[in-house]
């Protein structure tokens, strides 16, 4: 039974009969729906008996009689996506599109005129196809599409042209083979037999990489004749090799054409010289950098890149004068060497610019100078001499070969000087103003004659001239050299002079061909102190009988105890020196001046006081020659003299003063003379004591207790000492506690204190016990105290004993403990109780005065308050010692 409603009313169809499918399949036609769209079919089945139904099931279809609508229908080959082509192929497999108007499309099919359908059962609004029809040329292709219900659209055709010949290059060649710019010119031809062009690819990588290729689209044609632009990435120099094909539009590929194209610089001109046609290794005649002495010069190029012409011109916007140049010689590979003719002499320029590759670029515009010269200079005059002591100069001799030239020339830019000797090449020289040094190439003394000639920077050489010049190296001999007092002629006086001129006489002699030049006197051996120069033709110098005499001016703040020293040296004419250094003195009779000191004979350095009459004297010249000297306690007796030692400078003697006292002032007096009536007179004291000084006091001072002169508690103490010395100077205070002063200690005593008190401080040694210390006192004059001495009790442990009583105590019961303290007497006592903690709880304290004390500590601290049960702390302290003792406080 089936109805459309699931009541099965109001109608429906029952079937007796059916199809089957197998064994429980069944097959009927159901021809009654009423509408078309989505329908709903219920159905129930009846057993044998027909009265047992089975359950109801219902299921649906979709009713469509409208055919769709195929609207657009496309056939095209796609060879480089997204490029593609709808009118050409290059296989039988293509790509077809199609646009319909309706859902619910479940096939389509496609054919060929007279070539059987091919159906597609899943539609697919883009897929393939493959044409059947044999051959190349165009194709024509139809569609139909079927929907979900069975319908079939109308059909549409389309072509498309199968091409499978490649297209063909018949050109493919670079404008230029060499090229100074990134962007190049390919000149190209191509055709295609079947089909159409569609595009060139140009790439500098033989695998064409998109993204380093160039793509050049063609016009819908078979044939291309045309010239592409490429740039060259990246763009250095040397040879690019540029590959090409083309594609036609059904995708096929021409073969793979390539021409190459050299890169090069830019054609740069870096650099621009004039230089003179002479052949640099002639040293003698090429113009210095910048001159010339011809019109005909060298120009000198440097550049980079290609070069293809070199243009010249002495203008600067390249009107005549003006060269061009195609052929050059070279100096390596960037240098261009060319000729170039001036029109005139003087500072002329050059402006140069050149050609690259193409005749096209040029490069940019530099210029140089040069400086033309045709006219020689002229030497006047030539000179040759030695300077031998500045500004001393000899035209005529010399003793060394090298030697100063010096030229004089008329004209201007002179650059070089060449100079000879007979029978010897040339040297050449840098021309300098207005001195040269020339070595001297003949062998032997004697004359020696030089030529010169000069040129200028141009190369032009002068004139020569000569000059000669005596070459002498013997030595001059000073044989003799002698001062003497110039108030008495000649040498007679040589030992004594009263003024600073002296006379100096002296022999020398120099061998042929050199002649005496002068001579040279100082105060020191190097000759530099006070030097002074006699030239041999000067009115200073005297000759007689081969004897030379001459007045030096002495500068006496050079002298050396009176002294006065001269070196001398000869100088010939060619500055050779005198081997011999000669020297000579004279003493200086001028004011003398003594100084005369008297001293201790047991102590030089004591100049104040002497134990005895005794004494030491010592004279010594400050100033003056002296000769003689005497001394004497009075100065009208007779002075008896006696020679006094010049080269010691000093002179030690003994005097006795002869006097009863035991204490006084010695005066000696001292008169010094020479030979040239000099004289000076002078005095000296010394205090003559013969008395030892006398102790009148003697004690020893503790410091603690400070001043007690019977206890000290410490070692350190101070040794009061009294003393007088009648005739004379306390000088030192010496302590010990050794009589015999083997170890003891010393206090110095200031100049000037004929008595003294002083207190001494001093160490003593050992433990406790008596202490005996020993005084000395010494004077000026060294004499010795007598030896006294004085005694103290040394103490270093005061507290003796510390007890308490009774220990433990109770104080809640009125008991009290005695603290017993046992010391010297000469100590203060204090006693501090602290608990366990190391908190003070009671001070006692008592003044010194006693040995034995009892203090009571009644079990209360500070603020009367009755401390608790347990133990304290008792500390017992005096100046020099602390004892502890523990106390028990028992309640």
């Amino acid at each position: 039974i089936l109805s459309e409603t699931s009541s099965f009313a109001p109608s429906q169809k029952e079937y007796t009969e059916w199809e089957s499918e197998g064994d429980s399949v069944a097959v009927v036609v159901y021809d009654h729906f009423q509408k078309v769209g989505h329908d709903t079919l219920w159905c129930q089945l009846i057993g044998p008996n027909l009265t047992d139904s089975s359950a109801v099931k219902f299921a649906t279809i979709r009713v469509d009689t409208t055919r769709p609508w195929l609207q657009d229908f496309e056939v095209f080959h796609t060879f480089d996506d997204p490029e593609t082509s709808y009118t050409y192929t290059d296989t039988s497999l293509v790509q077809v599109t199609t646009l319909v108007s309706v859902d619910f499309i479940s096939g389509m099919k496609f054919w060929e005129p007279g070539l059987t359908q091919m159906f597609y059962p899943r539609f697919s609004p883009d897929t393939t196809y493959v044409i059947r029809s044999p051959g190349e040329g165009e194709k024509l292709v139809f569609c139909a599409v079927r929907d979900s219900a069975g319908n079939w659209s109308n059909p549409l055709s389309n072509s498309i042209s199968v091409d499978k010949t490649d297209p063909v290059f018949t050109q493919f060649d670079i404008v230029t083979a060499m090229t100074t710019q990134p962007e190049i010119s390919i000149a190209v031809e191509v055709a295609d037999a079947v089909g159409k062009l569609f595009k060139f690819q140009l790439s500098e990588d033989p695998t064409f990489p998109p993204d380093k290729s160039v793509f050049y689209y063609l016009p819908d044609q078979i044939e291309y004749s045309g010239v592409l632009s490429f740039t060259l990435e990246p763009f250095t120099t040397g040879q690019h090799r540029i590959y090409g094909r083309v594609w036609d539009q059904a995708g096929n590929r021409s073969a793979v054409l390539v021409d190459s194209v050299e890169v090069t610089l830019p054609v740069q001109l870096y650099s621009l010289a004039i230089l003179d046609l002479t052949d640099p290794s002639d040293v003698f005649n090429v113009a210095d950098p910048g001159w010339s002495d011809s019109l005909v010069v060298k120009v000198q190029i440097g550049y980079h890149g290609v070069l293809k012409k070199v243009i010249l011109s002495e203008r600067s916007d390249f009107n005549p004068p003006r060269q061009e140049y195609s052929q050059w010689a070279t100096e390596g590979d960037s240098i261009a060497i060319v000729e170039y003719t001036f029109q005139n002499v003087g500072q002329d320029t050059i402006w140069c610019q050149l050609l690259g590759p193409n005749l096209t670029d040029s490069s940019t515009v530099l210029f140089a100078t040069i400086q033309v010269d045709t006219t020689s200079p002229q030497l006047q005059d030539f000179v040759m001499y030695h300077i031998i002591d500045d500004p001393e100069t000899t035209y005529a001799y010399t003793n060394d070969l090298t030697v100063y030239v010096r030229p004089h020339v008329s004209g201007d830019f002179l650059a070089k000087m060449k100079l000879w000797e007979p029978d010897l090449a040339p040297v050449l020289y840098s021309y300098s103003t207005p001195d040269t040094t020339y070595s001297i190439r003949t062998p032997g003394e004697g004359q020696k004659q030089v030529f010169c000639a000069v040129r200028d920077s141009a190369g032009n050489w002068s004139n020569f001239r000569q000059a000669q010049i005596y070459y002498d190296v013997t030595l001059p001999i000073l044989q003799s050299f002698q001062l003497s007092d110039l108030s008495t002629p000649g040498p007679s006086d040589s030992v004594l002079t009263d003024t600073s001129l002296v006379e100096v006489t002296l022999q020398a002699n120099d061998a042929e061909p050199g002649k005496l030049y002068k001579f040279i006197l100082a105060q020191n051996a190097s000759l530099t102190a006070n030097r002074r120069i006699y030239y041999w033709d000067s009115d200073d110098v005297q000759v007689e009988d081969n004897i030379i005499t001459l007045a030096y001016d002495v500068n006496l703040a050079l002298m050396q105890d009176e002294r006065i020293e001269v070196w001398c040296r000869a100088v010939d004419n060619a500055g050779n020196i005198s081997l011999e250094l000669a020297q000579d003195d004279i003493f200086y009779a001028g004011p003398i001046q003594l100084q005369v000191t008297l001293y201790d004979l047991n102590d030089t350095t004591d100049t104040r006081f002497s134990p005895t009459d005794q004494v030491g004297v010592r004279i010594q010249r400050i100033a003056g020659f002296v000769e003689n000297v005497a001394i004497t306690d009075d100065p009208s007796a007779p002075k008896e003299f006696f020679s006094f030692p010049m080269e010691q400078g000093y002179f030690d003697t003994l005097f006795v003063f002869h006097s009863d006292s035991l204490g006084y002032t010695a005066t000696l007096y001292c008169v010094g003379t020479n030979s040239a009536g000099r004289y000076d007179s002078t005095w000296a004291t010394i205090r003559i004591d013969k008395v030892p000084p006398v102790i009148s006091a003697l004690w020893i001072e503790a410091n603690l207790p400070r001043g007690d002169r019977s206890w000290s508690h410490r070692r350190d103490v101070e040794i009061h000492v009294s003393a007088l010395d009648d005739y004379g100077e306390i000088a030192r205070i010496d302590v010990s506690e050794d009589s015999a002063f083997q170890e003891f200690s010393v206090a110095d005593i200031p100049e000037g204190y004929p008595s003294v008190e002083q207190l001494v401080s001093f160490t003593l040694s050992g433990g406790n016990g008596l202490k005996r210390v020993y005084a000395r006192v010494y004077d000026r004059a060294e004499h010795a105290s007598a030896i006294l001495s004085s005694t103290i009790m040394l103490d270093l442990d005061p507290i003796t004993v510390v007890t308490n009583h009774p220990n433990p105590f109770n104080p809640n019961i009125g008991q009290s403990t005695i603290i017993v303290v046992k010391t010297n007497g000469k100590t203060a006592v204090e006693v501090r109780i602290y608990d366990v903690f190391g908190n003070l709880v009671r001070t006692l304290s008592r003044p010194p005065g006693r040995t034995y004390y009892e203090i009571e500590w009644d079990g209360r601290n500070d603020y009367n308050e009755m401390v608790a049960s347990g133990g304290y702390i008792c500390v017992v302290r005096t100046d020099q010692r602390t004892i502890k003792r523990k106390i028990a406080v028992l309640k």
